[in-house]
C-alpha cells in the first residue's frame, strides 16, 4: 500500500549520500490564513504568510520545514547557502517577498557579495521554485523577479539560475540579461519534468509561433527528464538535460573567465 511518506523516505536516503535542495514552491508554501502568532515556520507573522501569487491553495510550510532543512546560514529550510566543491550554491524562496530591501533580498545580497570565495567556488548557481522566463508568455511573477532579482544576479555574476514550476524544460543563452545573450547574467534553465504531466505541446509555454522573436532561447521542449551539471575547472561548466531514457537531450557548455567578470 502506497504511503505520503514512501517518496520522501527514498528521498532520505539520497540526502544521506548526495547535497539535496529543495526551493519552497507553492505546493510547500503559501497559506492563506492560520499562520499568526508564530505559526508559520518561515517567521511571517501575519495570518495569511506571504501569499502573492494565489496559484494553488497553499500549503502552510509545516510539513516542508519538519522533512528538509538548510545549512543553517539564512532562513531555515526556506532560503540559504552552502559550498560544494567549486560551486557555491544560493537556495532561496520565490513563494516568498523578493523586493529590493526586504528580509530575503538583503540576505542574498549579502551571501553573494561577501559569502562568496570567488578562489575557492567560482561557480554561482542560485535555485529558486520560479522562473524568471519562458516563451509563450512572460508570468506576471517571472515579471516582478527579473524586476528585483535580475539586476542582482547580473551585477554578482551568477553564472546559473535553476527553476522549475513549469513542467516543461527551457534553457537560454548564455549571460542572458533582459532578452540580450553574451551580457553580465546567468543562464536560465526550467526543469520541471521529474514525474508531474508535461504540460500540453500545442498550448505549453514552448509553443510559439516565430522563434526568431525570442533568440535567447536555446531549448524548449516537452519531455521528461533531468538536469546535471558537471564542473570542468574554474573556467569550464558543463551542463546538460538527460532524458527519462537515459540519452542526452540537450548540452551546453559554459565558458568563462576565472574572476568571474564575464564570459570568454
Amino acid at each position: 500500500m502506497f504511503s505520503i511518506s514512501s517518496p520522501f523516505n527514498t528521498i532520505i536516503i539520497l540526502q544521506c549520500h548526495r547535497d539535496y535542495d529543495d526551493p519552497a514552491g507553492n505546493h510547500e508554501y503559501g497559506h492563506r490564513r492560520g499562520g499568526e502568532g508564530g505559526k508559520d515556520p518561515s517567521g511571517v507573522m501575519t495570518p495569511g504568510g506571504y501569499y502573492r501569487w494565489n496559484d494553488s491553495g497553499g500549503e502552510c510550510g509545516v510539513p516542508f520545514s519538519k522533512r528538509f532543512w538548510g545549512s543553517g546560514n539564512g532562513n531555515g529550510v526556506f532560503w540559504y547557502s552552502y559550498d560544494y566543491g567549486m560551486v557555491h550554491t544560493t537556495v532561496i524562496s520565490c513563494e516568498h517577498d523578493l523586493s529590493v530591501g526586504s528580509e530575503q533580498y538583503v540576505w542574498l545580497e549579502t551571501d553573494l557579495k561577501h559569502g562568496v570565495n570567488s578562489t575557492k567556488t567560482p561557480w554561482v548557481i542560485v535555485e529558486c521554485h520560479r522562473p524568471m522566463y519562458m516563451l509563450r508568455k512572460r508570468t506576471k511573477n517571472g515579471r516582478y523577479i527579473e524586476s528585483e532579482l535580475g539586476p542582482l544576479l547580473a551585477e554578482q555574476n551568477v553564472d546559473l539560475y535553476i527553476a522549475g514550476h513549469r513542467h516543461v524544460y527551457f534553457r537560454s543563452c548564455q549571460g542572458f540579461n533582459q532578452t540580450n545573450c553574451g551580457q553580465q547574467g546567468p543562464m536560465h534553465v526550467v526543469v520541471g519534468t521529474g514525474g508531474y504531466p508535461i504540460s500540453d505541446k500545442k498550448m505549453g509555454p514552448c509553443h510559439v509561433e516565430d522563434t526568431s522573436k525570442h533568440p535567447w532561447m536555446e531549448s524548449c521542449f516537452h519531455s521528461y527528464g533531468y538536469g546535471k551539471v558537471t564542473v570542468a575547472n574554474a573556467t569550464s561548466l558543463y551542463w546538460e538535460f538527460i532524458g527519462d531514457e537515459g540519452r542526452i537531450l540537450d548540452e551546453a557548455w559554459v565558458h568563462k573567465n576565472s574572476t568571474r567578470h564575464g564570459f570568454v
